[in-house]
């Protein structure tokens, strides 16, 4: 399966997420598995609270990046009629 970006098209609150092809944040995150996006910042950022509880802003087209992908190891009904055709 390919991994599908996070973009401000496709992005609603309470999407699990990993870090994707952009990602330049080091350690941000610690060990987690994946996060959980919870606030939309603008149309080109977006909140992310990760496993471990760290929470920070990702890029999801500002500066032509994009941070994050879906985690697609446990889709849901909502997420595949989002993103289905990108699969």
């Amino acid at each position: 399966m390919n991994n599908v970006i996070v973009t401000k098209q496709n992005v609603k609150t309470g999407d699990k997420v990993i870090k994707g092809k952009d990602w330049r944040w080091d350690s941000q995150g610690g060990n987690s598995k994946f996060g959980v996006t919870n606030v939309i910042e603008d149309h080109n950022w977006v909140s992310v609270r990760w496993e471990n509880g760290q929470q920070n802003i990702y890029r999801i087209g500002a500066e032509g990046c994009f941070d994050l992908y879906f985690y697609t190891k446990e889709l849901t009904p909502s997420l595949i009629n989002r993103i289905g055709h990108l699969l």
